[in-house]
């Protein structure tokens, strides 16, 4: 099994977190199921991560990931993006937007990413 995680820490702290949140959820599904409905219910609901769409040539474009109360947001197209997909898009091995340098979702989601 240890064969087939990452080997740089980067990408250990991307698993271990999507790995938590999918924990999260099934506990909350056993909650469920065995009557602690109500406890599961008051869980803090899931974050929808806000993806910021750049005109190209070729159409709008995902380039970067907000906080969904980021005020820079103002104008923009925009799309959703669920926690665990916001954690592959900014640090996972097909990373492909940049974290917003003003509500830093990075921090938040508990990755590390290169701004260099």
């Amino acid at each position: 099994m240890s064969d087939d995680l990452p080997p740089d820490l980067e990408r250990l702290r991307v698993v271990e977190r999507y790995l938590e949140l999918q924990l999260d959820a099934v506990r909350a599904r056993i909650a469920d199921l065995t009557g602690g409905g109500p406890a599961a219910a008051a869980a803090a609901p899931e974050v929808t991560w806000v993806v910021e769409l750049r005109r190209t040539p070729q159409g709008y474009q995902p380039s970067v990931l907000h906080d969904p109360g980021c005020f820079a947001l103002g104008g923009v197209r925009t799309e959703r993006l669920s926690t665990a997909d916001a954690i592959e898009a900014l640090a996972g091995p097909r990373a492909r937007l940049a974290p917003c340098a003003l509500c830093t979702p990075e921090r938040q989601l508990g990755v590390t990413v290169d701004r260099g």
